[in-house]
């Protein structure tokens, strides 16, 4: 049998050529099945197979599969098409003036200006977002360092946000589940919302969640709180 999901991470083992661009990465893994998943926001295809199945076996497999593939891909790169702009605005150097970010639940737009330090400013009432970079870097005419300071303080934007959130929901589960965490980080994650160490209660959170409704947020803190109680997803963990 053949599961078609739209993405779980996959660790790259080997690489497989469709042509036109198409590149596959495949990970042999003990599973029973392959699979076939598409990774947003660019459309990578990813690959798990059992260990056992040959490569020319794999090839025939994704080449009757390829216009599927290619549908899918394409429909992960239109929906993600904002998230890719941004990114592709900050690794170009052309920088985020003018464009909009993913902030909140909501489009936010982004203005850029010189100012004493490396800072920002959310105006609620306007969905907009002012990020001041020193002046000595923008007078430098170096796109790529102001570029640079903009990646910084969209994260700094995104973590602060999920500091300040933090408190409220964390003070909420604990007590109702009457546990409490020991240590709390923010970083940006590629595969997971958050984490639990049982064992050290060290808890950690994608700083992306700040790109949606804190009310997800939320749902991760409750989360992970819960792996302090049940350290798997089986029924006791959902009860």
């Amino acid at each position: 049998m053949l599961w078609i999901r739209a993405w779980r991470p996959s660790i790259a083992t080997d690489k497989i050529p469709l042509g036109d661009g198409l590149v596959a990465t495949v990970d042999r893994r003990a599973v029973k099945r392959i699979n076939i998943y598409i990774r947003p926001p660019f459309g990578e295809v990813f690959v798990t197979c059992p260990k056992r199945v040959s490569k020319a076996e794999l090839l025939e497999v994704l080449i009757e599969k390829e216009r599927w593939i290619r549908r899918a891909q394409a429909r992960v790169q239109a929906k993600h098409r904002h998230a890719t702009a941004v990114d592709d605005a900050l690794t170009s150097s052309a920088g985020l003036d003018g464009l909009s970010i993913l902030y909140l639940g909501k489009r936010w737009h982004v203005s850029v200006e010189a100012g004493p330090k490396l800072d920002y400013a959310v105006d609620g009432a306007a969905d907009a977002i002012t990020f001041r970079i020193p002046e000595t870097i923008l007078e430098a005419a170096e796109p790529r360092r102001a570029a640079d300071a903009q990646a910084a303080l969209l994260k700094r934007l995104y973590k602060e946000t999920l500091q300040e959130a933090l408190p409220a929901s964390l003070a909420k589960w604990e007590a109702k589940l009457g546990v409490k965490a020991a240590q709390i980080t923010f970083r940006e994650m590629s595969s997971r919302w958050g984490s639990c160490q049982t064992r050290t209660k060290r808890l950690s959170f994608n700083t992306n969640l700040a790109k949606y409704d804190l009310k997800y947020f939320d749902s991760v803190v409750l989360h992970e709180l819960v792996h302090l109680r049940v350290p798997n997803h089986g029924p006791d963990f959902y009860r």
